[in-house]
């Protein structure tokens, strides 16, 4: 559960957010801004086909807009110290199915009329998400850039923390070439989108 300290705030989001919401429920859908597509995939997962996800910059990395309230979604997890780094912390793909947890319980706060369907979506896609995460390690065991002292110049402290690198600011070695060339988010707020995400940023450190 959400702590009580940090699961509601009220902020002005913009009229952007309130004309997004009412469109939404004049769809019958449920609208929830995020601070990038990664996050917003795992919101859509979480409330499934009625999600309607748009992204606002100005939230923080572990937070989501719901109209003009902002719930903080980070219990259990954690952040890089770098700002940049913080608002890739999905690039190790472990981290969302705790994320997916904060998300499922600060929705069901939101619309407990819906907390049994969250619930169950939940359980539905971190199921089949566990089998990519098995594959996902499997392959990075593999990877020459496990045990590699690397400057973390690209923000990806993530993902190379996943991989089993060590981070060293003062290293000469900035990692695998293809490193700079990664996108920074999916390229839709889908859990497909997400996935085809984390796939090329294994293969980037293969």
């Amino acid at each position: 559960m959400l702590s009580r300290r940090t699961w509601i705030h009220i902020v002005p989001l913009t009229g952007l957010s309130l004309a997004f919401s009412a469109q939404a429920r004049a769809a019958g859908a449920l609208a929830v801004a995020a601070p990038n597509k990664a996050v917003g995939a795992i919101v859509a997962a979480t409330i499934g086909a009625t999600a309607q996800i748009s992204t606002v910059d100005s939230l923080a990395p572990t937070q989501l807009g719901l109209g003009t309230v902002v719930v903080d979604i980070g219990s259990r997890v954690h952040l890089p110290a770098d700002a940049r780094a913080s608002r890739m912390f999905l690039d190790d793909a472990r981290n969302a199915p705790k994320l997916g947890g904060n998300i499922r319980d600060a929705l069901a706060l939101h619309r407990p009329d819906l907390k049994d369907q969250f619930a169950a979506n939940h359980r539905a896609w971190t199921r089949s998400f566990a089998r990519n995460i098995m594959a996902w390690n499997h392959a990075l065991e593999k990877s020459p850039v496990r045990g590699q002292r690397i400057a973390d110049v690209h923000g990806r402290h993530a993902l190379l923390n996943w991989v089993g690198a060590t981070l060293e600011p003062k290293s000469s070695n900035k990692g695998p070439a293809a490193l700079a060339r990664l996108p920074r988010e999916p390229d839709s707020s889908t859990l497909q989108a997400y996935i085809r995400y984390i796939d090329s940023l294994v293969a980037a450190v293969r």
